[in-house]
């Protein structure tokens, strides 16, 4: 690994890697500090956290939860479990249990487990 160089010792980067200006701003929305796991409807804590950074300039941006193996485990038991009752919801429903997630609705990927689905 002569010309790259390893960072938080998860991934490895070219040392001579610069990047060109960046328009992105911060400004328009708004970022937490540190985001959990989110499994079965629930904020879970993980033991691990590594800090996501600004492709602008390489400042932190924030802390984010690092599922274990444990963790994977849960949520796919958890997901596997609510699918007969996703697949079988109308669009109307996925679109409106979509738009009730927690947070923001422009976060698409962030879906809430509901009641009904468990």
């Amino acid at each position: 690994m002569t010309d790259v160089e390893k960072r938080q010792d998860r991934s490895p980067v070219p040392r001579d890697w610069t990047y060109a200006p960046a328009p992105e701003s911060t400004e328009i929305v708004k970022l937490q500090d540190r985001y959990e796991l989110f499994i079965g409807g629930k904020w879970v804590a993980a033991k691990e956290h590594f800090t996501t950074l600004s492709p602008r300039d390489e400042s932190p941006l924030a802390e984010v939860a690092q599922a274990s193996e444990a963790d994977v485990h849960k949520a796919v038991a958890v997901a596997r479990e609510a699918f007969p009752a996703w697949a079988n919801a109308s669009p109307e429903v996925r679109s409106s249990t979509n738009e009730a997630s927690e947070g923001s609705p422009r976060q698409p990927h962030r879906v809430r487990s509901d009641a009904r689905f468990l």
